[in-house]
């Protein structure tokens, strides 16, 4: 017989871990005398992440850092590692008899939800992108069921020209807010709260549009940079906004100074929980197109201009931007990377329209 306990697997970054947290605590508060065991990594992402996830009733972290496909001598150690977890997975499951293993992306998930699997463990996948992950579209042949919070993701299930559309299933994304968090708020109060807790750069006030710079968990060196030059080249603006930056963590202190300098009154984090009063407070969102980040986006209703990043590894958030923006388009407006870095004035003159500031 199952145990009223589960296995929640997800790392690598927020946008795996955070939903994978949501879901592990919905699952508790549904569930009386319910556990959840959650296997991550030694990240320190992962760590900060879940610090705070008391409900948890124990967090397995495995050794994944240092890896590097540039660092080919890295290779073995990594696969020790893989393999650890697996064997490791399988004697837990095997003891404990989880009643499924939920997954939410990360490279961790494949040993963890292979032992699971071959111990009779089902097995629940969230793709949460369009495009699925990696390690999400190894899991998907052994996958109990596959869930998705894009319609278009079902046309990328597929496994060696085998189409698992069939185990798909469309889901909301599991937001950690609750509906009494978007409910509106008085931004007076808000602004109050944040000038009395003296986090700012200097004292926000109503008078000012709100700009929200939300870079993911470990920041957008290229949303950082074009934001400066917008405040460079718009200096007639500077009393006219303020500003939420997600920064990440290499740039806090320098980001401090400039807005400082400037005289525009600023937030700087390179990581925050408690996010639902700075989005409440929001005029403008500029963000990256990670699942989590858009979808909260959309569950406040805030104007948003979203510039999905594409590199050598990844261009999945062209896909969720377009989406996205598809579905909204009043709500999001996409601006491509390339065409931002060959002219900022795109984003100067989107912010400047959007908010109505007098330049």
């Amino acid at each position: 017989m199952k145990n009223k306990i589960i296995y929640v697997v997800a790392a690598g970054s927020g946008g795996h871990i955070l939903p994978a947290l949501t879901l592990a605590k919905r699952w508790i508060e549904n569930t009386h005398g319910g556990k959840v065991v959650f296997w991550g990594s030694n990240k320190a992402i992962d760590q900060k992440v879940i610090a705070n996830a008391t409900f948890l009733s124990e967090f397995i972290g495995i050794n994944l850092t240092g890896f590097s496909l540039k660092k080919i001598w890295s290779l073995p150690i990594l696969i020790f590692w893989l393999i650890f977890a697996f064997f490791k997975c399988m004697y837990r499951c095997i003891k404990q008899r989880p009643e499924k293993i939920i997954c939410t992306g990360g490279l961790i998930g494949i040993p963890t939800c292979l032992a699971g699997r071959l111990t009779g463990t089902s097995i629940e996948i969230y793709e949460l992108n369009v495009v699925p992950g990696k390690a999400v579209k190894a899991l998907m042949p052994i996958a109990s069921k596959i869930y998705i919070a894009f319609e278009q993701t079902k046309k990328y299930c597929t496994f060696l020209g085998i189409n698992l559309s069939y185990k798909c299933e469309l889901t909301n994304y599991p937001i950690r807010f609750s509906e009494q968090d978007r409910l509106p708020q008085d931004k007076n109060k808000i602004i109050e709260q944040i000038n009395k807790d003296n986090v700012a750069t200097k004292a926000f006030s109503s008078d000012r549009k709100t700009i929200f710079i939300l870079g993911g968990s470990q920041g957008s060196v290229m949303l950082n940079e074009c934001f400066k030059e917008f405040l460079k080249y718009q200096p007639n603006i500077h009393g006219q906004v303020q500003v939420v930056h997600q920064i990440g963590n290499r740039e806090i202190e320098t980001y401090r100074a400039m807005y400082q300098s400037l005289y525009v009154p600023a937030i700087i984090f390179a990581y925050n929980e408690d996010l639902k009063n700075l989005y409440q407070l929001s005029d403008l969102i500029i963000c990256r197109a990670g699942a989590g980040t858009i979808f909260e986006v959309e569950f406040f209703k805030k104007p948003c201009i979203v510039i999905p990043l594409v590199a050598a590894t990844t261009s999945h958030q062209v896909q969720n931007a377009q989406a996205i923006a598809q579905k909204h388009p009043t709500l999001f407006t996409m601006i491509d990377q390339a065409a931002l870095a060959a002219n900022n004035k795109i984003l100067c003159d989107e912010i400047i329209n959007k908010l109505g500031l007098n330049n």
